[in-house]
């Protein structure tokens, strides 16, 4: 007697399908995104317990370089910023999220300036289950940056020992935005005074002079 049992499995394979495509997608936008997603474990060295693939691109590590060690990710932020790191994170448990900048190792020993923002992960009840996050290479942002301070810096130095006045401002919102000390061995007055009041310079103007310089 040959016995023989048939059930109809469209919906569960529909389901496998969907899903598998899901996956791929997901796989797929992490993969071209410039932000690397990961999770990590909450207590010791926050080994990470997930890291998606573009970390290769981003700092030439693989996955597994993070999963295998539990202590990778604190042992290759920058000495000068690990202390200060491992202290905000003391933020995430707070408030249930973090977000920090610090310079991070890469695979071809230079540091990289990494962008992090992470948040709690929590069961039903509340209590914290992982840290889930992003990390975005900011680098040439943060050089940027470093290469406005040194310019500006070498502004200040230059405009401060000269003996002319150099001045900026914006007259749409009536406001002194930089005026140097020479202001005050020229024309007597103090630069406090025409930060607060920035069309006072007018007072020292000779009256047969004055309608002529404002016309100018």
């Amino acid at each position: 007697v040959l016995l023989a049992v048939t059930r109809n499995i469209t919906e569960r394979k529909q389901a496998e399908q969907e899903l598998r495509m899901v996956r791929e997608r997901l796989q797929h936008l992490m993969a071209s995104s410039p932000a690397v997603i990961y999770s990590a474990k909450i207590s010791g060295d926050y080994g990470a317990t997930y890291v998606s693939e573009n970390i290769l691109e981003q700092l030439g590590y693989e996955p597994r370089e993070f999963l295998d060690d539990p202590g990778f990710w604190v042992a290759h932020i920058h000495p000068d910023d690990k202390s200060r790191v491992l202290a905000n994170l003391s933020s995430l448990f707070q408030e249930g999220h973090y977000i920090d900048e610090y310079r991070f190792l890469r695979k071809d020993g230079t540091y990289r300036w990494m962008h992090d923002r992470a948040t709690l992960g929590r069961d039903q009840d509340g209590n914290p289950l992982e840290i889930i996050g992003s990390w975005i290479d900011i680098t040439e942002r943060k050089l940027a940056e470093q290469t406005l301070q040194e310019s500006e810096a070498r502004f200040r130095q230059i405009a401060e020992t000269i003996e002319e006045v150099i001045w900026s401002a914006d007259p749409a919102i009536d406001k002194m935005l930089y005026i140097s000390p020479a202001y005050e061995r020229v024309w007597g007055r103090t630069c406090a005074s025409l930060y607060e009041h920035p069309k006072s310079f007018i007072d020292s103007i000779h009256p047969d002079d004055r309608e002529r310089v404002l016309a100018d």
